[in-house]
């Protein structure tokens, strides 16, 4: 390694270029270590931002005086050591205390930047929870990380590398809130649409509120059937998913269980069927566009009615629709089936089909420039990524 050290650059261990310490968990015997606290004290699951301001709960300086829970410096590198947030990290701003799962670095600001630190711990954290396997979860302890080699350039050019990787969160950041600010948005305008419609229309009170008066407010089953079409056993297995809607398996990721024996029970589905999850009451129902065959567990709908499936998708994506969805279900246990009877008895607004697309194609529109925010966030973090592997390793040099 010491022959691909960069000019001007050291390795050295962890300990010779910061202070470590882990925390602790005051008894929660004692409700007074945790009423009116003053010092927030972070958890494992907390990490993960680059930046950590506050956190759920608070101790009290007595809480620290009697148990190992120390008060970490502002501007420590705070890593996650256990089980499944090993690895992750943030940058406390604020004074904190951590739990004994937390490991923080302070470094000694003569030698090492902070955010430097982060970056370059940000680059390595798989190589770091590799030294934590053996057991059944990885695990790494504070020896580990005392130990741990890393790149020392001199301090101003790691002002420097910081400062460049900063401008590039920095960026990612804004990003990152324009698209929660075009979701949002996106809420606001289904709500207007599903309750104003396109046009200038007079409004009239109707079972789910004020509505357009051309609008007809009819019950699901006035819409949709449920149709059970079995023996297709050479189709292609199908799942539904909360964030991809209803995808062939084969796209999942990670191990899929297959169905063992025969799938002659399975139920036909074909594209803009639409399928209500066995976890509706937490996504609504799920539109396909893919043939394929589902679990006999789950009910597949088709439209009695000519529609604009795409109206009715995103409709039952409204959070006011789930919420009566939820509503209609009140004691049926998490995984429970609901059944068709449930949902056909609820209350649908069905304008007129040219309506029900114009409705569709603004909200497609909306999700266009939302998907292309996204892209380009992706984009960004990609060139940040490659960035930080040449800027973090030296491979290119930063003019001090």
């Amino acid at each position: 390694m010491k022959n691909n050290v960069p000019s001007k650059w050291s390795i050295k261990n962890i300990s010779e270029i910061a202070n470590t310490s882990s925390g602790g968990t005051p008894s929660r015997s004692n409700i007074q270590f945790y009423t009116n606290g003053i010092y927030p004290w972070v958890k494992t699951g907390e990490l993960g931002n680059k930046y950590l301001y506050d956190a759920e709960e608070y101790i009290t300086e007595d809480a620290i005086n009697n148990s190992s829970a120390k008060l970490i410096e502002k501007n420590s590198v705070i890593m996650a050591m256990y089980g499944a947030t090993i690895g992750k990290m943030s940058i406390n701003k604020v004074e904190v205390t951590t739990n004994q799962a937390c490991c923080s670095i302070s470094c000694n600001k003569n030698i090492y930047n902070y955010e430097f630190l982060y970056y370059i711990l940000s680059l390595q954290k798989e190589n770091i929870i590799k030294l934590g396997a053996g057991g059944a979860q990885p695990n790494i302890s504070q020896e580990i990380i005392k130990r741990y080699k890393i790149l020392c350039p001199p301090l101003e050019e790691q002002d420097k590398i910081a400062e460049i990787l900063s401008t590039w969160d920095l960026a990612i950041e804004k990003q990152e809130q324009l698209i929660e600010k075009k979701k949002e948005s996106k809420k606001g305008l289904m709500q207007n649409l599903y309750s104003k419609g396109t046009k200038k229309e007079k409004l009239v009170k109707s079972k789910l509120g004020e509505v357009p008066e051309s609008w007809n407010i009819v019950k699901a089953k006035e819409v949709f059937k449920s149709v059970s079409i079995k023996n297709n056993e050479n189709e292609e297995l199908l799942s539904v998913t909360q964030d991809k809607g209803t995808i062939p398996r084969s796209q999942l990721e990670g191990n899929v269980v297959m169905p063992e024996g025969s799938t002659s029970g399975y139920k036909l589905v074909v594209p803009n069927n639409f399928i209500i999850s066995l976890r509706s009451f937490q996504g609504g129902l799920e539109i396909s566009k893919h043939r394929g065959i589902i679990s006999p567990a789950y009910t597949v709908l088709e439209n009695k009615i000519e529609i604009c499936h795409d109206y009715f998708k995103y409709y039952f994506k409204k959070e006011e629709f789930i919420s009566r969805l939820n509503g209609a279900i009140v004691g049926i246990r998490d995984g429970k089936q609901i059944s068709y009877a449930d949902f056909g008895e609820m209350f649908l607004p069905v304008p007129s089909l040219e309506e029900q697309i114009k409705i569709a194609e603004i909200l497609m529109v909306a999700d266009k420039e939302i998907e292309l925010l996204e892209k380009e966030l992706e984009a960004l973090k990609l060139q940040k990524k490659g960035l930080m592997q040449r800027l973090l390793t030296g491979e290119i040099r930063v003019k001090i």
